[in-house]
């Protein structure tokens, strides 16, 4: 998983800090760390291992989503009662 959520007790030790959550999702790996933080006796902070630091901005251009030029947005899936909706972005070559 790319983004871990690494929090400790403020009574610990440095070297107390640990992994508390694991996701792919930037804003998932924000929310759990917000609620962990909530209690002023944790602390708490989001590490990206890709980038091998800590994450300092949530919002930064880096982890926002981006889809390529060639993209189209549908509806619906082919193949679906009408019924059935899905967002789905695909790629056209």
């Amino acid at each position: 998983m790319r983004f871990h959520v690494v929090w400790r007790k403020s009574h610990e030790p440095e070297e107390a800090y640990r992994d508390f959550f694991e996701t792919n999702d930037i804003y998932e790996a924000k929310d759990f760390a917000m609620r962990l933080a909530f209690d002023e006796t944790n602390n708490v902070y989001v590490q990206d291992t890709k980038r091998g630091e800590i994450v300092r901005d949530f919002d930064a251009l880096i982890y926002r989503v981006c889809l390529p030029k060639n993209s189209r947005f549908i509806s619906a899936l082919p193949g679906l009662p009408p019924r059935v909706k899905k967002r789905v972005f695909l790629s056209i070559p």
